[in-house]
This record gives C-alpha cells, structure tokens and sequence, in this order.
C-alpha cells in the first residue's frame, strides 16, 4: 500500500473512532435526562438495588424473577418504552440503526451500574455486578 493509501485508511479509521465516541456521548446524555425527568427513577433505583430489575443487553430493562408484581411490570414497561423513544431519536438523528444505538446504550448503561446490580450476561443469564 501507497503512503496516500496508508494515510487515507487510517483517516478513515480515525473519522469512525471519532463518530462512535460523539454517538456514545449522545447516548450517555440521553441516559443521563432518564434519570433527571423520569418521575420513576426512584422507584427504578429501588427495585435494581432490590434485585428486581435488571439492565438488559439490549438498553432495556427486564424483571430479573418469574414472579414479578404488576406494579414492577408497569414500571418496566414505562421506562422501556420512554428508553426507546429516546434510542429511536439519536438513531434518527444519527442516521443509524436503533440496534446500534441500544447495544451502545447497554454498554454505557453497565459501566455506569453500581457494583450489586443485575445485568444480562451473553448467554441472557442475569449476573450480578461485582
């Protein structure tokens, strides 16, 4: 490969590492407002400290147990479904997939998770965070 060559892959390479980590800050704030404007974010924090809940791979969350309450289930539901809208604009804005932005968003979401909170593990097993 060219000199031209070698500079321009590594140009290319630079643009994309640049791109995902303006994404991942997009994500991180988008994340950040779930815990300022959701009226439910306490009874959210509740419940993962509980054990109740869990971060999803998928930036979601989920009932870590068979055996969950209704009130838990609506919990659930209104806070996945305010996530997705959110995940939904940044990937508009982004002009990339939601798959995308959810498996960033996961990621974000568990370097964030305090140490005793349940996320899922790869094979869609919950773990608890050391």
């Amino acid at each position: 490969m060219d000199f031209l060559g070698s500079k321009l892959k590594m140009t290319n390479k630079t643009l994309k590492n640049i791109k995902n980590k303006a994404l991942s800050l997009t994500i991180s704030g988008a994340l950040l407002c779930f815990g300022v404007t959701n009226a439910n974010a306490g009874n959210l924090y509740d419940y993962k400290e509980k054990g109740l809940i869990g971060e999803t791979t998928t930036g979601l969350v989920a009932s870590t147990s068979k055996n969950t309450s209704a009130e838990v289930q609506a919990l659930i539901q209104k806070i996945n479904n305010q996530r997705i809208e959110k995940y939904k604009s940044i990937a508009a804005q982004q002009n990339i997939s939601l798959s995308v932005v959810q498996k960033l968003a996961a990621k974000n979401i568990y370097s964030q998770l305090p140490s005793g909170q349940y996320f899922q593990g790869p094979e869609n097993n919950w773990l608890k965070k050391d």
